[in-house]
């Protein structure tokens, strides 16, 4: 059987979390009476377009707005030769939990998109066989986020734009380079850039003021993929590879979960 374990870090979503926190470390909230700043990855253009086409008003003011997006996202320039791949193994003091009731060490790493049933079978074929071997890759990616703020108010759009920029200049960098060490996080200070004015946006019937900040950070994320039916630590990624095609039709539901294929490409 084939498994694939993969670690992602959807970086947008992490900002945003972190950019919540930060505000309300900050005390915005309090400073700025009756105004709730929104954190968000949903842009509030798209339901003032919606709302518009529709005929519907708004029941509540979705600004001031911080909208975290990922303008682009590719591999660093200086490593666009370097893939990274290893030979791994998994044994039974990884997927058995040390005491009853206890998370295993393979369900504390956090891999995406992972049901008990794929724990419980691969933890039966390590079990079964003494370990099992696969192949690993550390991909590195670096993306390229942008930091929109849009108020009614222009003053309060420059407020914000400096909290913003403080904290991707200062205690973000720090604190994201400890909290994803494991993902080799790294924020490039020179990578900074921002628009404070010159902003404005009238299309939906309400006066909008807005800046931007912009950064470039690097990271990596991992794909390990598990064969139960190699029998030796020599591993050979490109048999890795064929098992995984050769599976495909037939063992689908092992890695997305979804019932049998009876043949490649057919229904589930």
């Amino acid at each position: 059987m084939i498994f694939f374990l993969n670690k992602g870090l959807i970086l947008e979503q992490a900002i945003v979390k972190s950019l919540q926190d930060y505000f309300s470390a900050l005390g915005v909230a309090n400073f700025y009476k009756n105004v709730a700043v929104s954190v968000t990855n949903k842009h509030p253009f798209a339901r003032l377009l919606l709302n518009s086409i529709s005929g519907e008003k708004l029941k509540t003011s979705l600004f001031p707005s911080v909208v975290v997006a990922t303008l682009d996202e590719g591999k660093p320039a200086e490593l666009e030769d370097l893939v990274e791949l290893q030979d791994i193994e998994l044994t039974p003091e990884y997927v058995n939990p040390s005491e009853p009731g206890e998370k295993s060490l393979l369900e504390q790493d956090g891999f995406m998109m992972m049901t008990p049933e794929k724990y419980r079978a691969i933890r039966e074929a390590v079990n079964q066989k003494g370990r099992v071997y696969g192949i690993s890759s550390t991909i590195r990616r670096q993306d390229r986020i942008a930091i929109e703020i849009w108020a009614e108010n222009i003053q309060l759009k420059n407020e914000l734009y400096e909290a913003v920029r403080l904290y991707v200049c200062g205690f973000m960098k720090e604190s994201f380079e400890k909290l994803y060490g494991e993902n080799d996080f790294s924020l490039f200070d020179h990578t900074v850039s921002g628009q404070r004015s010159n902003n404005f946006n009238g299309e939906f019937g309400i006066e909008l003021w807005g800046a931007y900040i912009a950064f470039e950070a690097d990271y990596t994320i991992g794909q390990t993929v598990i064969d139960t039916e190699l029998d030796d630590e020599n591993i050979d990624f490109m048999e890795v590879i064929n098992h995984v095609k050769g599976q495909a039709g037939t063992n689908r539901s092992v890695v997305i979960g979804g019932g049998d294929c009876e043949e490649p490409g057919g229904e589930e």
